[in-house]
C-alpha cells in the first residue's frame, strides 16, 4: 500500500471517529439525582412534621423578662410593637393608626406617649412572652374562627401568691418621652412599674409608682395609703390594640406543620402534664389552649 493510499484510510477514520462521537456541547446541562432516582408512586410527598410545645407554666415564669438595664437601642420583643407608640384609652393601650415606624423611636408625643419597645421591657413577664411568640399574645377578647385575635393582655391569673406583684424600673430620664408625662410628675429620679396579676382590685395592669413599695393585694388603686409624698399612684391594665392580628410561630406556620400543646405544672390537677391541644388541632384550638394554659 502506497503512502496516498495510507494518508486516505487515515483521514477516512478520523472521519468516521468523529461522527461517532458527535461535537461537544460546553453548555450541556450536568445531570441531576432525579435522573438516578425515583420513588413509588404511592409514596406520600412532603408530610408536614408533627411538632409538640410543651409549656412551663410555673412560678418563674411569672418573673420580669428583661433582667438588664434598659437599653434604648434595644428592641425589646412583647405584646407592644416596640416600633409603635400608644395613648391610653378605655383601659387599654391603643396604636397611633397614621404611624407605620420601621425603626425605635427615640421618644414619642404628647398624643401618643408610650412607648411599645418601652412597654415590652417594662411590662413583660416570661409567660407573656412565650405566649407572644407562638400565637402573638393571651387574646383579651374571643379568636375568630381562623384563631386569629385583635387585642391581648399581659398576666392576669397565677395561683402563686409569690409571685402575683413583681417590680421593674428605670432611671426618669430614660422614662421621659416614652411615657406619658403624667406618670413623671414628682417622681424624682426612679420610675417603678408593679406587676399585677390577679389582684382583686389590680387585675392584670400595673401600678406607676416613685417608690418601691408594692400595692397590698386589697388596694383599689395603687397607693397602699402611701400620704407621704406628692405623687400620684396610677393604675393600668396591661390590654394592647393589634389592628393587624397578632400572630406568633404557629400561625405564621400554619398548615406547614402539625401542632400538639401541652402544659406542665397544672394547678390542682395533680398531674406533671397533660395534653391540652392535640396533634393537627387547628389554629383557634391551638390558640385557646395556650391562651388558657396557666397556673
Amino acid at each position: 500500500m502506497n503512502s496516498g493510499t495510507n494518508m486516505r484510510v487515515v483521514i477516512l477514520t478520523l472521519s468516521l471517529m468523529g461522527s461517532l462521537i458527535g461535537p461537544m456541547d460546553v453548555n450541556a446541562t450536568p445531570p441531576s439525582m432525579s435522573d438516578y432516582t425515583s420513588q413509588p408512586v404511592n409514596m406520600p410527598q412532603n408530610t408536614p412534621p408533627n411538632i409538640l410545645f410543651m409549656l412551663d407554666t410555673s412560678r418563674s415564669m411569672y418573673k420580669p423578662t428583661y433582667g438588664n438595664a434598659f437599653d434604648p437601642t434595644n428592641v425589646y420583643g412583647g405584646i407592644f410593637d416596640p416600633f409603635d407608640c400608644y395613648q391610653y384609652q378605655s383601659n387599654r393601650f391603643q396604636p397611633d393608626p397614621a404611624a407605620n415606624p420601621a425603626t425605635i423611636p427615640s421618644s414619642c408625643g404628647a398624643s401618643y406617649p408610650w412607648s411599645g419597645n418601652f412597654m415590652n421591657y417594662m411590662t413583660m413577664r416570661r409567660h407573656d412572652i412565650m405566649k407572644w411568640a407562638l400565637v402573638g399574645g393571651w387574646c383579651a377578647v374571643a379568636r375568630d374562627a381562623s384563631g386569629n385575635c385583635t387585642r391581648v393582655k399581659g398576666a392576669d391569673v397565677t395561683n402563686f401568691p409569690c409571685c402575683e406583684l413583681r417590680t421593674t424600673s428605670v432611671s426618669a430620664a430614660l422614662a421621659t418621652g416614652r411615657v406619658d408625662a403624667s406618670v413623671l410628675t414628682n417622681v424624682g429620679a426612679t420610675l417603678y412599674f408593679h406587676l399585677t396579676a390577679d389582684q382583686p382590685n389590680l387585675t392584670g395592669g400595673f401600678c406607676a409608682d416613685n417608690d418601691s413599695t408594692k400595692p397590698s393585694n386589697t388596694d383599689p388603686n395603687c397607693n397602699t395609703g402611701d400620704t407621704s409624698d406628692s405623687y400620684n399612684e396610677a393604675f393600668y391594665k396591661i390590654v394592647v390594640d393589634h389592628p393587624e392580628n397578632a400572630a406568633g410561630i404557629i400561625n405564621d406556620t400554619g398548615s406547614k406543620a402539625r401542632f400538639a400543646i401541652m402544659q406542665w405544672n397544672t394547678a390542682g390537677s395533680g398531674d406533671g402534664s397533660r395534653i391540652v391541644a392535640n396533634m393537627g388541632a387547628d389554629l383557634l384550638t391551638l390558640g385557646n389552649a395556650i391562651d388558657n394554659a396557666h397556673t
